[in-house]
This record gives C-alpha cells, structure tokens and sequence, in this order.
C-alpha cells in the first residue's frame, strides 16, 4: 500500500492545528493505531514547533513543508525549511533521571522524537533543511480513534484534594492555561492535586513541562498525582521521565487517596 500527502504551511504556530488535523485523516485513511498516530503527530508537532521558534530571524512569512507517505509496513514524514542551517539531532539529551530538586523541565522535544520514532535523519538540500522520520508499523492494530481538538480544564474538591480533569489535546497553543491553573491552587491553599488524565488525547513536551513545573512547585509542600492515562499517554510520561518523580495511578479514586496521604 502506497499513499502520499502534502502540507504547505508558514512559520506560524497557529498552523500546526491545520497539519495536526491533515495528519489525523491520513492516519484515518491509512487506518493507522491510535499509537501510531499519536506518535507521528507528536514527533511533527514538536520539530515544526521548533522550526517556527528558533529557524528563522525577523517576522517575514516562510514556507515550510510536510510530506507525508506510507509504504507498506512504514510511514516516513519529511519536513523541509529554508531557516538556517541546523541538524536537529544534535540537541543533547533530555535530563529524564535526576531526581525532582534538580530536573531540569525543559529540552524533551528532541528527546521525545528520537524516542517515538525508529529513524531520524537529516540533510541539507538545496539551501534547505530536510529532516526525515520514519516510523514501521506494526503487522495488524486497530485504527486511530477519533479525538477531541480542543483542551478543556474542569476541576472539582473530593476530600481535600483538588482534581483537574485534563481532557482534550495539551500542547504548546493552550498549555499556559494549565498552567495558570496549577500555579493559582497553591496560591488559594490548594496544596494537594490529582491530575485527571482519563479523557487526555494528546500531549507534547510543553505540557509535559506544565507537569513538571507543578511537581518542583509543590514538591516538599503538597502532593501531584497523575490518573488514569491512556496507554500511549503513558507511554510518554514514562520517556519523558514524568513517570519516575510524579506518581501515576490508574484511577481518580487512586490517585486521590496517595494525594490525601502524602506527607506534606
């Protein structure tokens, strides 16, 4: 089975909704797994992301493009710019094993790409970068399930615990508002918090750091705990590290009650 796309994009953030809804009726149409899908998605969103913060000088729009195939047992995207020269690849690898005090919670973008996808590689062509990633799929898998292209943040109190139900797609467009929210509990006394992650679509390495930044601010004054991700949710907490300083459990019922009995 042979299948292409294209995407033509400027360097604008906005846009990378546009290429993460092409990338989800391809991975509709190819009947690709939800993993897979979700891998591919985020490894693009995180190199794109990086493209449009770091590639270019000035505010002048530029053309960025996104091929997109499936052979047989594998899909390959390429992504090509005309920034300035940079091998991606090169990035130094994600801190994913200190302990908390001193994690850094920046620099997983990279990190998560070399991780998700089975080769990455790079060239520059023609005044360009091309960066290529390929992912081999598995011989049989269900396909993608739709997902929500929104973020929504609902919170409640059980027990004195605050619970932020997180359902949607976390990414560097909406996760300040995550963000604000994790900053203002303490704030207001809300010093133990559980995480709701059953109805999480989607997460890149900036809502990862909304995470992170949350555990450091409340580590040795409070409790986060994480609940109920997906299976490929999970996957990335645990490439990410998340998983090794902040306690992920598989329900809410869980996760509040190691958060009411967290020491303080």
């Amino acid at each position: 089975m042979q299948a292409r796309t294209t995407i033509r994009l400027k360097n604008r953030l906005a846009e990378l909704e546009r290429v993460a809804g092409a990338l989800a009726e391809f991975a509709r149409q190819q009947r690709l797994a939800t993993k897979v899908a979700f891998d591919l998605g985020l490894a693009v969103d995180e190199v794109l992301t990086n493209v449009m913060r770091y590639a270019y000088d000035g505010e002048a729009e530029r053309e960025i493009t996104v091929h997109v195939g499936r052979d047989g047992a594998a899909v390959t995207v390429e992504i090509a710019d005309d920034g300035r020269p940079f091998d991606p690849r090169t990035i130094g690898a994600a801190d994913v094993s200190s302990p908390l005090a001193d994690r850094a919670v920046g620099g997983l973008g990279m990190h998560l790409v070399r991780a998700l996808m089975d080769d990455v590689e790079y060239r520059r062509e023609h005044g360009k970068n091309v960066l290529r990633m390929t992912k081999t799929l598995a011989p049989t898998s269900p396909p993608a399930e739709p997902t929500r292209t929104d973020l929504e943040i609902t919170d409640t109190r059980i027990d004195g615990v605050t619970v932020l139900a997180i359902a949607g797609r976390l990414h560097g467009r909406n996760a300040d508002a995550l963000e604000a929210r994790l900053v203002a509990a303490p704030d207001a006394g809300a010093t133990r918090l559980v995480l709701d992650l059953a109805a999480l679509d989607y997460v890149s390495s900036a809502g990862l750091r909304v995470v992170l930044v949350a555990a450091k601010r409340l580590h040795g004054s409070g409790a986060l705990a994480l609940a109920a991700p997906k299976d490929f949710i999970r996957a990335v907490l645990d490439v990410a590290g998340v998983a090794a300083v902040v306690t992920i459990h598989p329900d809410r019922a869980a996760a509040i009650a190691h958060a009411r009995g967290a020491p303080q």
